[in-house]
């Protein structure tokens, strides 16, 4: 139902071949299709005739893909439930029945049949340009987390570059004085450990940084079309744009 959605459906009596016909404006153009055998569709069924737009009832679907039934000449009757109406919301639940001879119609076909029409032409295209943002965003909160990695690293390398200088420097000093030796390597040591455990102490986000960057991208970077949104996988806008069409709808694609 979500390619229904804010979609008409006139439905009427076939004038040629007495079927039930039912027609949809896409892309500025009707498109019809019958269902059952001919003659099989009573005369108090009104006749649809998509190119004056007339019709016995139409079915509305709206943004939610809630369907309302409306009758469309006051000599017309349109039942739904056994009730006459002018117009009701119904389900696909809902028994619906056409003319003073209450000629059934079986939703389930004429909505399947409707989905056939709308899947046979294909949406106008639409720009993915508001893509490259959502790239461009992804690439540089990884950017940012591998240089605070960098950095994290040179930190942890700052206690044992200290500590070798200490092993150079003590026995220069121990050489003048034991006393200066302790003097400069006890603070030395300290320094280094205050370092050293402030260092592995610090909370590592980095996996859960990395998750989050990655579940943003599946959820925005989706063909734009309202009946795909299917994520369009971990490529770079700049390979993406090459593609002029959706791989999983086919619905085109433009940048504007």
């Amino acid at each position: 139902m979500q390619r229904l959605k804010e979609k008409t459906i006139l439905i009427g009596k076939e004038p040629s071949q007495g079927r039930l016909l039912i027609a949809m404006k896409l892309n500025g153009q009707y498109k019809v299709a019958a269902l059952g055998a001919a003659g099989s569709v009573p005369n108090s069924v009104s006749r649809c005739n998509p190119a004056e737009e007339i019709a016995h009832c139409k079915i509305v679907t709206d943004a939610n893909g809630s369907m309302t039934i409306t009758n469309l000449k006051p000599q017309n009757m349109t039942y739904v439930n056994g009730s006459e109406i002018l117009a009701k919301k119904i389900t696909m639940e809902s028994s619906v029945a056409l003319g003073k001879d209450m000629f059934q119609i079986d939703l389930a076909a004429v909505m399947d049949a409707a989905l056939k029409l709308v899947s046979s032409v294909p949406p106008p295209p639409v720009s993915i340009k508001h893509l490259e943002a959502v790239w461009s965003e992804y690439e540089s909160t990884n950017e940012a987390i591998a240089q605070r990695q960098q950095e994290k690293g040179r930190r942890r390398m700052l206690p044992m570059i200290i500590g070798s200088v200490s092993g150079l420097v003590a026995p220069l000093l121990a050489a003048v004085s034991s006393s200066s030796t302790l003097f400069v390597t006890a603070p030395i040591s300290i320094i280094s450990f205050v370092i050293y455990f402030k260092i592995y102490n610090e909370k590592d986000t980095t996996l859960e940084e990395r998750k989050a960057a990655q579940d943003a991208l599946i959820d925005n970077y989706v063909c734009p079309h309202e009946h795909c949104r299917h994520y369009v996988g971990q490529q770079p806008y700049k390979v993406l744009r090459q593609n002029k069409k959706c791989p999983y709808c086919g619905g085109g694609w433009i940048e504007k």
